[in-house]
């Protein structure tokens, strides 16, 4: 019986033909420089880095792309021009002013922008509810209960400390009368207290006795 090759890897010339070295360790030199990497494959190869917007050492994205995507040409932050469209301060720390306004914020952002704040029921300096806007909601004016009006109208006493005092008072007539009326001997209607309706009697009819002859 003839002995065969064990084949391990691909042949090094099929593995030369698509790009690799003989050994399978890398891609071969010639066809990684057409792909963009470097002769030793540490890297994209710095003309094709920089067509696709990359320096030439790889750090970051090239200057020029980087600017038509909105970044600054160190990378560090987006384009001022950018930023200011998409609503950002020159400096990305905050929203653009203009912008910020527009969304009710302060240009300092802060908190949100005065009018918008007393729109949405808020105080101009945000600490808490607008007075009025509070007053409509059942608030009172500093914010610390229910408004008096509404309080009582949903149940409430003036000082929100219990329920609505005429509900309280409706209750303890309702216990006077129920006391007045035991004194005079009358018996509150309950179920254990209801009179049984009166039994009947049946009765028999006696038949007359048949007298029999013959």
């Amino acid at each position: 019986m003839g002995g065969r090759r064990r084949i391990s890897s691909d042949q090094p010339n099929n593995r030369t033909r698509n790009g690799y070295s003989a050994d399978c360790s890398s891609n071969q030199p010639i066809n990684r420089a057409r792909n963009g990497y470097s002769a030793d494959c540490s890297s994209h190869q710095p003309n094709t880095r920089a067509r696709n917007g990359y320096s030439a050492d790889c750090s970051s994205h090239q200057p020029n792309t980087r600017a038509r995507n909105g970044f600054s040409a160190d990378c560090s932050s987006h384009h001022p021009y950018n930023r200011a469209r998409n609503g950002y301060s020159a400096d990305c720390s905050s929203h653009q002013p203009n912008t910020r306004a527009r969304n009710g914020y302060s240009p300092d952002c802060s908190s949100h922008q005065p009018n918008t704040r007393a729109r949405n029921g808020y105080s101009p300096d945000c600490s808490s509810h607008q007075p009025n806007t509070r007053a409509r909601n059942g608030y009172s004016a500093d914010c610390s209960s229910h408004h008096p009006i509404n309080r009582t109208r949903n149940g409430y006493s003036a000082d929100c400390s219990s329920d609505q005092p005429l509900s309280a008072r409706s209750a303890l007539l309702r216990r006077r009368t129920n006391r007045i009326s035991l004194r005079h001997g009358a018996r509150p209607a309950s179920p254990d207290r209801q009179k049984k309706p009166p039994r009947t009697k049946i009765r028999y009819a006696k038949a007359p006795l048949a007298i029999i002859t013959f």
